[in-house]
């Protein structure tokens, strides 16, 4: 996991978060993010500015649209493209 790519990184996560409500029977493609910018990036072994930044950059590509905690994946295939899916 280290060796990826911080976008890579966080794109892999937000796929399992989506992989995982799909599989309660949740929506895949708009959910809260159940962990803080900083705990996601002590997760991902990030600064807190990466993580954020990296959630403007996906915001520019369309990928997401970010409003505080609430994720909603506006483009799921570029999303797996980033994550090398």
């Amino acid at each position: 996991v280290w060796a990826m790519p911080s976008k890579e990184r966080l794109a892999t996560l937000l796929l399992s978060i989506s992989t995982r409500n799909e599989q309660r029977h949740l929506s895949g493609v708009r959910f809260r993010l159940p962990m803080s910018r900083a705990d996601i990036g002590n997760y991902l072994g990030l600064t807190v500015e990466t993580v954020s930044r990296i959630f403007g950059r996906f915001q520019k590509q369309r990928l997401l649209k970010v409003d505080k905690k609430e994720i909603e994946i506006l483009d799921l295939d570029g999303l797996q493209e980033l994550a090398n899916i």
